[in-house]
């Protein structure tokens, strides 16, 4: 169920069949399905259900191209970024003690990812040093040195909800095969896999039974390809009188199990 309705979903696939086709009626048919978005609920995160926020980037990116007014659509996406930022002097999302930000109790990861990602966008300068703290806690930069990336670091979760990682290599994995490992971790490592990321006070449970904060999923896995890659590339794209910028980054950092100190 889309519980921000439909019409963000018929926008932004009409927006991606402008930017392949260059077929201007598309751009159409994103304006219209852009007006009728649901207005009943605030933005406040980017993710598979609510696109509201991505259409509205989108399309001011592509009607500023044709020399439309798009001042609209730039504040939006300004405000929904100040938003997710603790500095801000509007209103403000909330934060963990360790800095990590907060959206939902479902995946908050994920959609702090997400959410950054979508600014980046709009402001590379302004907000990748947020981006990238928020990377570095999901990392093991938090008070507890715990990684929210399985297989990274030294500490991450052991016990993740997934059939695979806690299924034997061979034999029969059922029910009475899960009673059995009740006490153990799973058997398996589910490496690079994000989990659905810890509590508003940064509280964590590695628990296979904590379905709420150490689920796995592939929409979790967009937004930390989807801001690693943005930042790597943002950081290559600086010139040299540019460097500064941006923040040290490195993708290679966060895919090698190996490496600690990101």
């Amino acid at each position: 169920k889309s519980w921000s309705g439909y019409q963000d979903e018929l926008a932004w696939a009409s927006l991606w069949l402008f930017q392949i086709t260059e077929n201007r009626e598309y751009l159409t048919k994103a304006n219209l399905h852009e007006s009728l978005m649901t207005t009943k609920t605030e933005i406040q995160e980017h993710s598979w259900d609510d696109k509201r926020i991505a259409v509205k980037y989108k399309l001011k990116e592509s009607l500023g191209v044709f020399g439309s007014d798009v001042s609209s659509y730039e504040k939006e996406v300004h405000d929904f970024c100040q938003y997710n930022d603790p500095l801000s002097t509007q209103k403000r999302a909330v934060f963990t003690p360790d800095g990590s930000l907060y959206i939902s109790e479902w995946a908050p990861l994920r959609l702090a990812l997400n959410n950054y990602f979508i600014c980046l966008l709009f402001d590379f300068e302004r907000y990748a040093r947020l981006a990238y703290k928020q990377m570095q806690y999901i990392l093991g930069d938090n008070s507890k040195k715990y990684s929210y990336v399985i297989g990274y670091g030294t500490k991450f979760p052991m016990n993740v909800l997934h059939k695979g990682a806690s299924c034997p290599l061979t034999g029969v994995c059922d029910w009475g095969y899960k009673d059995t490992i009740k006490n153990q971790n799973n058997p398996q490592i589910l490496y690079g896999a994000l989990v659905s990321g810890p509590d508003e006070f940064d509280n964590f449970d590695d628990s296979r039974d904590n379905w709420k904060q150490n689920s796995v999923s592939i929409n979790y896995q967009t937004g930390l390809v989807g801001l690693s890659l943005a930042l790597q590339e943002y950081q290559a794209n600086l010139n040299d009188s540019e460097v500064g910028r941006a923040p040290d980054f490195d993708k290679a950092k966060i895919f090698n199990p190996d490496y600690e100190n990101v």
